[in-house]
């Protein structure tokens, strides 16, 4: 259940399935709703079935599910634990009564009742040619193509529904979003579109202020002092000092072994290096953000790494990943050693080798 900000929820729906397209119809229908806490279970007879659910859901908009199955289950910790293939629909209760024409694939399935379903419909297409899109390649440059096309879709479609609780609720998912920095004149104007109610007014002016803190937060830490003071090797802790010694810049592949388009591209930071070997100004390390150590430990032992590698707990130390402007992976770096100072921050690894040759 998703917390929002108008009494949507009903006390008493009715949801009417209908089966008529499928050959053979599944045997019964689950309803799971309110964080799992409801479940009913009923049977399909005639292609057609009938879930009366009572809800206490005032104040709040109530995401639920309707899953098929052909075995019956007496809760749902025991179908989450049995059911092999689980196949649903996700809807949202805003009216008293709604229709579901189901449909095979299940996604494609109509739902008739409250306005927000509609929406709602719209806003998973959205999803969905993202998923689309982020599969083709997990390159960094399409993973940035399909999130800048995501989030560009959803303010284009939160334009539409200016007045929605669930356009609210998607931009403030997106406040936080990695692409929202570059884009945010684009997404103060859509707030700015946004027309709201004594009920989503104090909700708007909260997403106005994550966005503003956002900017701020994600404004460039180019010329800022490198605030790291130390970083741990596979051995032991190491002041930055003693890491730096003897050269006149350090460039950094900031990345995390969960990370695929991190492991994808590293490859391509180890041949910058070895283009750039005979230059002896340079010097160029791995630091690793991964939650533990232990992870990051176990990954190089199985794939050592052929530049200097390093952990920092920047996951843990939030501050650091802040000052450093780390907010996605991978992320390459520059830093003068003379003065401790970032350069440049936030380079794609297609254009490292030519600030590289910016460097005197």
């Amino acid at each position: 259940m998703t917390n929002l900000y108008k009494s949507y929820g009903q006390d008493k729906v009715t949801i009417t399935g209908d089966l008529s397209s499928y050959r053979q119809p599944p045997k019964y229908a689950i309803l799971s709703a309110y964080k799992e806490q409801k479940f009913e279970i009923v049977s399909i007879k005639n292609k057609r079935f009938i879930i009366d659910g009572h809800f206490n859901i005032k104040g709040s908009l109530l995401y639920a599910r309707i899953y098929l199955t052909n075995n019956f289950y007496k809760d749902y910790k025991t179908f989450i634990a049995q059911e092999k293939k689980k196949v649903y629909l996700e809807f949202i209760l805003d009216t008293t009564a709604i229709k579901v024409v189901f449909k095979e694939p299940i996604e494609t399935s109509l739902i008739y009742g409250g306005a927000l379903n509609k929406e709602n419909e719209d806003w998973n297409k959205i999803q969905s040619s993202f998923k689309k899109d982020f599969e083709k390649e997990h390159s960094r440059e399409n993973i940035i193509r399909a999130n800048t096309n995501r989030l560009l879709s959803s303010l284009k479609l939160a334009q539409r529904y200016n007045r929605s609780v669930l356009t609210l609720n998607q931009l403030n998912f997106f406040v936080h979003y990695p692409m929202t920095y570059e884009y945010n004149q684009e997404f103060t104007r859509t707030l700015n579109a946004f027309i709201p109610d004594s009920s989503t007014a104090e909700k708007l002016q909260e997403i106005r202020d994550g966005l503003q803190s956002e900017i701020i937060r994600r404004s460039s830490k180019n010329g800022l002092k490198f605030p790291v003071s130390q970083l741990e090797s596979a051995t032991r802790a190491l002041p930055i000092k003693d890491i730096f010694v003897s050269k006149k810049y350090i460039v950094i592949d900031f990345w995390a072994t969960w990370c695929g388009p991190c492991i994808a591209q590293h490859g391509s930071y180890i041949k910058v290096m070895k283009e750039n070997a005979t230059n002896k100004a340079i010097k160029f390390i791995s630091v690793s953000v991964d939650k533990t150590k232990a992870s990051w430990l176990n990954y190089i032992k199985k794939k050592p790494s052929e530049c200097d590698a390093y952990w920092l707990n920047a996951t843990v130390d939030k501050k650091i990943a802040d000052e450093l402007g780390i907010y996605a992976v991978p992320n390459y770096m520059i830093v003068d050693v003379s003065n401790n100072k970032i350069i440049k921050g936030g380079i794609r690894i297609d254009e490292l080798s030519q600030e590289i040759k910016k460097l005197k």
